[in-house]
């Protein structure tokens, strides 16, 4: 093969804000995942909620005629309430999660070159030298700080603006 010139050179020093943009962005279907993750939280609730009632479908009723009236202990609004906060909070968690870990990273406060040329993406950091093939690329995600170019659902190339 070949190797062509590089047309493009892009040359960056990896940051924490770097890494958790990536997590972030990496997140397939983040509204989907988070409305199934409410919509089970609700079913277990109302299994939970049959099985104390003894499953009687009377008493079952009664209880969630109690629940809509807002005749339930108080404690059982917080309940109900904590799952969504917590799913509708994924993306936090994700971001949380990565900056934690972000010193795990092989490429955590190193430099990285990325150049481009007509065979794909040469990526340089100290100990690391990777090509990839155009073909190798997914998709790209486009953020207001970052592009990323993915190469499976957990990896990708990290380009700041």
């Amino acid at each position: 093969m070949n190797q062509l010139p590089a047309v493009l050179r892009i040359a960056y020093r990896t940051t924490r804000a770097d890494y958790v943009a990536l997590c972030v962005a990496m997140m397939r279907d983040p509204w989907r995942r988070i409305i199934l993750e409410i919509v089970i939280y609700i079913a277990v609730l109302l299994v939970l909620l049959f099985a104390i009632s003894g499953f009687s479908v009377d008493t079952f009723l009664r209880q969630l005629t109690d629940l809509a009236t807002l005749a339930a202990p108080w404690w059982v609004y917080v309940l109900l309430l904590a799952g969504p906060l917590l799913a509708l909070a994924h993306p936090q968690w994700v971001a949380l999660v990565a900056a934690l870990t972000y010193k795990r990273n092989a490429i955590a406060d190193k430099d990285v070159a990325l150049s481009f040329d007509g065979n794909g993406i040469v990526t340089t950091a100290p100990n690391l030298v990777s090509h990839l093939a155009w073909d190798a690329i997914i998709r790209v995600i486009e953020t207001p700080t970052h592009a990323f170019l993915a190469i499976s659902q957990r990896e990708a190339l990290i380009l700041p603006r």
